[in-house]
């Protein structure tokens, strides 16, 4: 049956062979720069917050808000560390996937005509998820740190819908990209 070969898939009727893509190496752009080091400093930030503020925290801290941004969890103060790491895993773990943009997924077929728009694409969607990732876990881990200090009573009411909104419209505009560049 057709699909059943490993790397093949079927998807609507049609065959998507993931083993056969071009292989390119893709040069970053001066905006691809940009986003890396932007990342790479909001997680640095994140860090120093974090080293900065653990000596002043109580021993019991926020380590879960409910769905109305209030404190429903909490823990020892060591677990300010777990938003900055898994900032960090994340972070580093989609620069991993931009070594080799022929590994994702396309909602298109990738040829040896528009490979390079298609991974410069998706590299760029991912270059930008990051940045919007660790900026993410830097609001969570700033709100924890203020929220144990007293000085907030939790996260916005907005700031779950803000987020899921921020990371689907990146995600759609580059999925729109995608066929536009074919």
């Amino acid at each position: 049956m057709p699909g059943d070969e490993p790397g093949i898939f079927y998807l609507g009727g049609t065959i998507h062979n993931t083993m056969n893509k071009p292989r390119l190496t893709l040069s970053p752009l001066t905006a691809d720069r940009f986003m890396d080091a932007l990342g790479i400093l909001i997680l640095m930030t994140t860090v120093a917050l974090v080293a900065w503020y653990y000596r002043l925290l109580p021993d019991s801290i926020p380590t879960h808000f409910n769905v109305k941004g209030e404190p429903d969890g909490h823990g020892g103060k060591f677990m300010v560390f777990v938003l900055p790491a898994i900032a960090a895993v994340l972070f580093f773990s989609m620069s991993k996937l931009l070594r080799s943009p022929w590994s994702l997924n396309f909602p298109v077929s990738i040829t040896e005509e528009n490979a390079e728009r298609q991974y410069r694409n998706a590299a760029l969607m991912l270059r930008l998820l990051r940045v919007v990732v660790v900026m993410v876990f830097a609001y969570l881990t700033r709100a924890t740190i203020q929220v144990s200090l007293g000085a907030l009573q939790g996260l916005s009411v907005w700031f779950l819908p803000v987020v899921l909104l921020l990371l689907g419209c990146v995600v759609v505009v580059f999925l729109f990209r995608a066929f536009r560049l074919r």
